[in-house]
């Protein structure tokens, strides 16, 4: 007599297919896209040692019984999640006391698995306005995007992949708490099934443009800042996503899931072309303008849209300091004026910020010495929301790079010296005493970036502006070594959250 096997879902089962029995889902239904059913048991599990009544024992069987998939919500969950089975702590994310011991608690059914992602990743002052998003609004922070990933999630063989990606971000956050019972295995087995899902997608016509691909790019994108020495491969990804979105026309990000998708990316790939020192087609005029006709932009996007153009003055001084000898004096001269016109436009725009918001847009604070361990002469900066937190320190960090560019220029033979930099309107004497007090209030910002209230996303938005700090600090290294010690101190930190990767990126 055949013996009727449990380890196989009851979908497989139905199809005739075979089934590994992985729980809750097995990977035959995972990676073709459909509704794992299960598998039936009709076994419960008493603890052991119980000495109580037999209607305890019942009620008790009734508690630890395993929990199966049939069990699961069909709506993804966005709130909520925090209140019934994680806490989300600075440390990362730690279990709750559950009702009853139930089997296996530490494996969260799939449809937590989104909700654990966002409410790991987004700020906890943001989530109501993430959640609320729409194309009327403009997006406060450039991590919003996640709030389109219900709307994207269908039923369709190609959700597959982004399923994979979310499952590899959320392995990956759950692996930094040993309490959640997450481990390196997970995270490995399943950021690599995420890998084949992404490499089967791009074999299939038309599907790397499909929005549930790029947003499962960005979600593995993600977890590659999670493991250390992965550096390389999350700028990979990175510049996966710039080809993709130029394989559509600009239009297609005027509104609509792919508009807060291009809304959530731009400020990865700007940064990205300005640590390439490479031209980004975000700089030209239409990809400026149109993404943003709907709506206005957000205070972060604006800057960014006032500093695409930068990393393409880095490619020529690139290309002008190879051969130095070759390049005349003129070459050089228009250099400088031309990243002295991009410092000036940088404050002529934080002039027009402070005009449309006449409230503070930070202040200095004096650290709690016996929480944070800081030294008493240390202070911090401290900001209104996230937004204003991100704007200022990345403008600081593209005044830093204009101010080091012009730095390395200057000193060059071929560049005229004479009284025809006055006419400029530039002190070119402040330049380093400039490029110290900016990196100084980077650093003074990152107790607020990385408070446990900013989740992943504060501690994540910190590496261009503090990669950029630690440059300016070494470039004058035998009297900036205490702000070293200090930026390397809060690079620790970062490590602790579980942004692994820090180290790889920041001292880069």
């Amino acid at each position: 007599m055949k013996v009727k096997q449990r380890s196989v879902c009851q979908t497989c089962r139905t199809r005739k297919l075979g089934c590994d029995g992985k729980r809750p889902e097995c990977s035959q239904c995972v990676l073709t896209g459909r509704r794992c059913d299960g598998y039936q048991s009709d076994w419960t599990f008493v603890l052991q040692n119980d000495h109580s009544s037999t209607s305890s024992s019942v009620s008790k069987q009734r508690d630890t019984r395993m929990v199966t998939p049939q069990e699961k919500r069909e709506k993804l969950v966005i709130s909520g999640l925090s209140r019934n089975r994680f806490q989300v702590t600075g440390a990362g994310v730690e279990a709750s006391l559950l009702p009853g011991p139930v089997l296996n608690p530490t494996r969260p059914l799939w449809d937590d698995l989104l909700g654990l992602v966002v409410e790991c990743y987004i700020p906890e002052d943001e989530m109501t306005s993430i959640t609320n998003f729409t194309d009327s609004k403009r997006s406060r922070i450039c991590g919003s995007w996640m709030a389109v990933l219900p709307k994207i999630l269908g039923k369709s063989d190609r959700d597959c992949v982004l399923r994979a990606t979310i499952r590899a971000l959320a392995t990956s956050i759950l692996s930094q708490n040993p309490q959640m019972g997450g481990s390196s295995l997970d995270r490995v087995e399943s950021y690599d099934a995420a890998i084949q899902a992404v490499r089967k997608g791009l074999t299939v016509s038309g599907y790397a443009f499909h929005a549930v691909f790029i947003a499962a790019i960005m979600c593995i994108a993600l977890a590659e800042i999670m493991f250390p020495d992965s550096a390389i491969a999350f700028t990979a990804h990175v510049n996966g996503i710039g080809h993709i979105l130029q394989t559509q026309h600009v239009e297609q990000y005027r509104s609509g899931v792919f508009h807060a998708l291009f809304v959530g990316f731009r400020p990865i790939l700007i940064v990205q072309a300005f640590r390439c020192r490479q031209p980004t087609f975000l700089a030209s005029e239409p990809w400026i303008r149109v993404p943003f006709s709907a709506y206005r932009l957000s205070p972060m996007q604006s800057l960014l849209s006032e500093a695409a153009a930068i990393p393409s003055l880095l490619q020529q001084i690139d290309m002008l300091l190879y051969d130095p000898c070759q390049s005349s004096s003129h070459d050089v001269t228009n250099l400088v004026r031309y990243f002295v016109v991009a410092l000036d436009n940088l404050q002529n725009w934080e002039i027009r910020l402070r005009t449309e918001n006449t409230e503070p847009h930070y202040w200095s604070v004096s650290p709690d010495t016996q929480a944070t361990g800081a030294s008493l002469h240390d202070g911090y900066i401290w900001y209104p929301n996230i937004t204003m937190a991100n704007v200022y320190t990345h403008l600081w960090a593209f005044r830093i790079i204009c101010l080091s560019e012009i730095s390395k220029l200057i000193y060059l033979p071929s560049f005229i010296h004479g009284n025809q930099l006055s006419s400029w309107q530039f002190d070119f004497n402040n330049i380093q005493e400039d490029m110290i007090a900016l990196p100084k209030q980077i650093c003074m910002s990152m107790e607020y970036l990385i408070q446990d209230g900013m989740r992943l996303f504060g501690p994540a938005s910190t590496f261009f502006p503090l990669q950029t700090a630690y440059r300016a600090f070494q470039m004058d290294e035998p009297r900036q070594r205490e702000n070293i010690a200090r930026t390397e101190g809060i690079v620790d930190r970062l490590i602790k959250k579980g942004l692994q990767s820090a180290p790889h990126i920041v001292f880069a």
